[in-house]
């Protein structure tokens, strides 16, 4: 080979090498800026929410730096859909299946979650819901009980509660790895919501300033105000304004934009993909009738709906429109007589959410109850009274602390703690206290709720030492939409579910606390998930807040 042709052929091979290495460096960029596109934003977010938000920097966490060695994430960071749980290609097996089953069996089913490529997952950790549903002689429905065995499969046990053919709906709500966001935003970000105070004297114009549950270590106390109290474990920070005292503070509000762009910055773009409509609450059924006979077997005696109740096979289920209870003597009350006979010569105290306030209006609705006008500063979280004269009957509500997320200004001086509240009733065998908080608790962390609930439940204590006859009974939560990605990170029916967990934890062994768990009855209704459910079920939730309070 001549000097020359040898030149010519290094310099092609040199070309071809420098080729390849720019398609590589190119690539590799494309792949960081891919990755990396929403971890700028997301640090230019947290930046500025630390700034003016409060949120602590020395818990913060990126989505990216999450579980980068978890088995369905690249080296890069990046989501490996083949290995994410599909709906479409999981499979529902009834072991032994029978065909027609006996009223009072259980039917049991397995779900062998597969990810998109059909293969075995080896790991749990799937947020499935599952029903039991019947559409042909009769209208009626019931929940799953299912079980995570953590290696990819899961049991679920149906009661065979009537008589007719069955079908199965499951759900996947979220795959697992959906379920691992999640959980880190909420174990890293404590504070994703914003919150605004606003301060006010003669002297200077207003001044809105940032406030929020966890504080900013990061600032020095001198430009916080610190409105928590250790005697309720009720946190509640803002920054210090700058021509106002902090005994100024006149009403707070949450701006619903700034947060939603704060959490859907926490989710990498590919990580949204998670949640997106091809993932969420894909329904997956299956078509094998299954026929449940009467047999004619007498069913066990309930006991009586109160505290310390074992939590059964399942909660209940739907029957042409009406809820029956299978873990307690619970009954149906249709006429407006029979809801004042149990709520004559009674006071009841309603704390908590939005929820707990629409069992008091249906409640005031039902009974006719005239209710006390109300100032303009009470018009969301009360305090309410109605009265019903005839029967002796009072109804108060009363929202609970902070954080209350709504997008309207609430007076700073009318927010009251539950536990405070509880202190102040003076209780007997009349009296009747009814709590319910957790919509605005998914948000937080869980040690918040929890913290929360410990000196709620001293409180309850100190009420009954006083008045050991006092009735007290606190709901669990109930489903939601997750149509938003906001909502699904935010809000999910798995947070709501965690709470369920801790509210056992708390009150379960508790002597004088009765569980009224509504989570199942709302799982299973045939209505669109809402986090104010329809009205019939209302009714049917009330009926069994009335078996608690007049047990048989």
């Amino acid at each position: 080979m001549t000097m020359v042709a040898l030149w010519k052929a290094m310099r092609k091979r040199h070309l071809i090498l420098v080729l390849v290495s720019a398609t590589a460096l190119a690539t590799a960029i494309y792949i960081y800026l891919n990755v990396n596109i929403s971890k700028m934003v997301a640090w230019s977010l947290l930046i500025r929410a630390d700034r003016y938000f409060l949120v602590s920097t020395n818990q913060q966490q990126l989505p990216e730096l999450r579980h980068l060695t978890a088995p369905w994430r690249r080296w890069n960071g990046l989501i490996d859909y083949d290995l994410v749980t599909s709906a479409s290609q999981t499979k529902l097996i009834f072991p032994n299946f029978k065909g027609i089953y006996a009223k009072g069996d259980i039917l049991r089913m397995k779900i062998v979650a597969l990810d998109r490529r059909g293969r075995r997952k080896r790991y749990g950790g799937d947020f499935f819901r599952a029903k039991l549903v019947s559409k042909d002689s009769v209208n009626a429905s019931t929940a799953g009980k299912i079980t995570d065995h953590g290696d990819g499969t899961y049991t679920v046990l149906f009661a065979l509660a009537w008589a007719g053919v069955v079908q199965v709906h499951t759900q996947l709500v979220h795959p697992s790895e959906a379920i691992e966001v999640i959980k880190q935003i909420r174990d890293t970000v404590p504070n994703r919501r914003v919150f605004f105070c606003h301060f006010h004297d003669q002297s200077h114009p207003g001044e809105w300033t940032p406030c929020t549950g966890q504080r900013n270590t990061s600032l020095p106390r001198k430009m916080i105000c610190d409105f928590s109290k250790k005697s309720v474990n009720a946190t509640w920070y803002c920054e210090r304004p700058k021509h106002h005292s902090c005994d100024t503070i006149h009403v707070c509000k949450f701006d619903y934009n700034r947060t939603k762009r704060l959490v859907e910055s926490l989710v990498t773009r590919d990580e949204k993909k998670l949640f997106s409509r091809l993932l969420l609450k894909r329904d997956m059924r299956r078509s094998t009738p299954i026929r449940v006979v009467d047999r004619g077997i007498q069913q066990e005696v309930l006991p009586r709906c109160g505290p310390h109740l074992a939590q059964a096979e399942s909660e209940g289920y739907w029957y042409n429109g009406l809820w029956y209870s299978t873990s307690c003597r619970a009954r149906h009350f249709h006429r407006t007589a029979d809801v004042l006979q149990c709520l004559r010569n009674k006071t009841i105290f309603m704390q908590g959410d939005s929820t707990m306030r629409q069992w008091y209006f249906r409640l005031v609705d039902r009974i006719a109850a005239q209710s006390e006008e109300i100032t303009e500063s009470q018009e969301f979280v009360g305090p309410f009274a109605s009265t019903d004269n005839a029967s002796n009957v009072r109804l108060h509500f009363r929202f609970h602390g902070e954080p209350i997320q709504k997008k309207v200004n609430i007076s700073f001086e009318n927010i009251h703690f539950v536990a405070d509240e509880l202190d102040k009733l003076t209780g007997g065998p009349d009296v009747v206290v009814i709590l319910g908080l957790w919509a605005h608790f998914v948000a937080e962390p869980l040690v918040a709720f929890r913290s929360r609930l410990y000196a709620i439940s001293h409180a309850i204590k100190r009420l009954v030492h006083r008045a050991p006859s006092t009735k007290v009974i606190i709901r669990t939560s109930n489903t939601r939409r997750h149509d938003k990605l906001f909502i699904s990170v935010q809000a999910s029916d798995w947070l709501a579910q965690e709470l369920n967990v801790v509210i056992r934890d708390i009150f379960g062994e508790h002597d004088s606390v009765a569980i009224l768990d509504v989570w199942e009855m709302t799982l299973c209704q045939e209505y669109p998930d809402d986090a104010h459910p329809n009205v019939h079920v209302v009714d049917s939730e009330l009926s069994l807040l009335l078996s608690y309070i007049c047990p048989v």
